[in-house]
């Protein structure tokens, strides 16, 4: 049966009831039962739906595998239900077992290289998405076999002469870490073949991301919350990290088939935080976690590469390519949960009080800087005045100056701003507006 938190409200044509659902216990199908004052019932059976909590996805392991697929993954997260399928850049996973609410197993597809989103989706149809949450990894190339030589007919014996020496073929590189000294906040040191060479960064603190180029490579650099939410930076100090989030990286001009690595440096310690593979035009796409043991501080992100460094030198020399940033690792936020309050009016105005304004700081205060997005809804109202014409626009009014002086706060959201009308309330209670704000994830 349908809960209700109050009683219904129906409309001048008796044919339209509004009430607000209550909270219930379990998810499930229920009825819907309307009794009038009289005690006269009539119900529709299975007429709504509760929903449970909408999955999340935080994490995966292993994040790379082969093309062919057959690699088995463990997916974190909450929320997962018996039933539950597993998709990778839209392509059904098989072996899907829920293990428990907060794990499932899995076995990747068959897909083309590069990085994909991977998605579970309930049976009640919710769903949750990681991106670039495993990476398809090419194979690398097989040499070309040495021919054997024709044997020829044994020549006439004739005075010895020494053999000139064959030359040693050159080894490939590897990229392993190099070590830089710190760099300075809001800088990149890019080095090739042990080299500094010039190069440049910009950084888009708000959307916590930012682009390295030089040394004939381009890397865009973003940092995600445990959620897969973009992390916001300070405006100042050291680009930011989560511990327990991932760190995304796009490139362009490294060695065609080559293998990246990303690594966190502290001082003589460096750990190994995942490898990207590039494809045959040089581009590699993909992620690798931050893990949730290590400690809060200050690091070296680093990038080490293979590249041609054609751009520098006058030969197509394959290099160690690197790029060394410094970051900030620190705990995630807590995610915000859904918050509401009330602010009042003097009769006839929509201009907000010290009191109202009291009010709406304080909602603001309770949202973490990085996570102030989401839906914010406001809703007007006016008490009984005796002027019915002036009662939605007296009610909308004051909707839009809460839904300002939100905004002039630094509350970046969708804005569902609406006025009501004459309020259900009586006396001065009536004259508020009714202000909720809802995260993208609601705890």
């Amino acid at each position: 049966m349908l809960i209700c938190s109050g009683p219904g409200k129906v409309d001048a044509s008796g044919k339209t009831i509004t009430a607000t659902t209550g909270a219930v216990g379990t998810a499930g199908v229920g009825s819907v039962v309307v009794t009038n004052p009289g005690g006269l019932a009539s119900t529709l059976s299975e007429a709504f739906t509760y929903l449970g909590p909408a999955p999340t996805v935080t994490s995966v392991t292993p994040t790379t595998g082969p093309l062919a697929g057959g690699t088995a993954i463990t997916i974190t997260g909450t929320g997962f239900t018996t039933g539950a399928t597993v998709t990778l850049g839209g392509t059904a996973a098989t072996a899907v077992t829920v293990t428990s609410a907060t794990t499932i197993t899995a076995t990747t597809p068959a897909r083309t290289a590069g990085a994909v989103t991977l998605t579970v989706t309930n049976p009640d149809t919710q769903s949750a998405s990681l991106t670039t949450a495993f990476t398809y990894l090419a194979p690398a190339p097989s040499p070309s076999p040495v021919p054997t030589a024709t044997p020829s007919a044994t020549p006439t014996p004739s005075a010895v002469t020494t053999p000139s020496p064959t030359p040693t073929p050159t080894p490939t590189p590897s990229a392993t870490p190099v070590g830089v000294p710190r760099p300075a906040v809001g800088t990149a040191t890019i080095t090739f073949g042990g080299s500094l060479v010039d190069g440049s960064i910009t950084e888009d603190r708000v959307g916590g991301s930012f682009a390295v180029t030089g040394g004939g490579v381009r890397l865009d650099v973003a940092a995600l919350t445990p959620g897969s939410s973009s992390l916001q930076s300070p405006q100042s100090g050291p680009f930011r990290l989560n511990i327990g989030g991932r760190v995304t990286v796009r490139g362009t001009g490294l060695l065609a088939g080559s293998v990246a690595n990303v690594y966190i440096i502290d001082g003589d310690r460096t750990l190994l935080l995942g490898s990207l593979a590039a494809g045959d035009d040089g581009t590699l796409s993909g992620s690798v976690p931050i893990p949730a043991t290590l400690a809060e501080g200050r690091y070296t992100l680093q990038f080490s590469g293979l590249a041609t460094g054609v751009r520098q030198r006058a030969s197509a020399e394959i290099q160690v390519l690197s790029v060394s940033v410094q970051v900030a690792v620190d705990a995630p936020a807590a995610t915000p949960k859904r918050v509401r309050t009330l602010v009042y009016f003097d009769p006839m105005s929509s201009t907000l009080s010290r009191q109202a304004k009291r009010a709406l700081d304080s909602l603001i205060a309770q949202l973490p800087v990085g996570l102030r997005t989401g839906t914010v809804r406001v809703v007007g109202y006016i008490g009984d005045n005796g002027m019915s014409a002036n009662n939605q626009s007296l009610s909308t009014a004051r909707a839009r100056a809460v839904a300002r002086y939100l905004r002039a706060g630094g509350l970046r959201s969708t804005y569902v701003v609406r006025g009501a009308g004459l309020s259900s309330l009586t006396g001065p209670s009536a004259r508020h507006a009714s202000v909720t704000y809802i995260p993208d994830r609601v705890e």
